[in-house]
């Protein structure tokens, strides 16, 4: 929430042909995010009952060094995920990127290229915002509540990507 210290835990993608993208960043500061009031519970944790299972539990609980062993684990460097989603995205010369309140995703983006002048030339430097498109056709939240509920498991990068990909879907029916 302060300048400067936006940092990537994690990132999905979805295309509207089905494909998949999703990443732990292994550079990810998890003493920092735990330190977080929600991050923890709403984010870690999740990612944390995915990686490590039934009575693997007892001998890694839920403790920062058990998150910091996961995200070095099985994270991905940022060149890793760099050259990852030009391959991801290489399916369309002219992507268009959507997101659900998106700014503060949008900027981590594109740091993971560097500046915003590095990004892929095909890449554009701008993030089309859900709820900026449904503020405009006058879609409130009780239609969004109707036709897109929250999905379970929300704010996983994945299971939020797809949930963008419904909601993008719904906005234009």
């Amino acid at each position: 929430e302060n300048p400067g210290t936006i940092d990537l835990i994690s990132i999905g993608m979805v295309s509207e042909d089905g494909r998949e993208y999703y990443a732990l960043n292994k550079d990810c500061n998890v003493k920092k995010a735990w330190e977080n009031d929600w991050v923890p519970d709403n984010v870690l944790l999740p990612i944390y009952l995915d990686k490590v299972h039934g009575d693997m539990r007892n001998h890694f609980p839920f403790l920062p060094i058990t998150m910091k062993g996961i995200f070095k684990t099985s994270g991905k460097t940022t060149e890793q995920m760099r050259n990852e989603i030009i391959h991801f995205t290489n399916m369309n010369d002219h992507p268009e990127f959507y997101g659900y309140y998106a700014d503060y995703d949008w900027v981590v983006f594109c740091w993971i290229f560097g500046r915003m002048i590095d990004l892929p030339e095909h890449f554009p430097m701008y993030c089309r915002d859900l709820k900026q498109i449904m503020d405009e056709k006058g879609l409130t939240k009780e239609w969004k509540h109707d036709h897109c509920p929250d999905p379970e498991g929300e704010h996983n990068a994945l299971v939020d990507a797809k949930w963008n990909l419904k909601l993008y879907n719904e906005i234009n029916k």
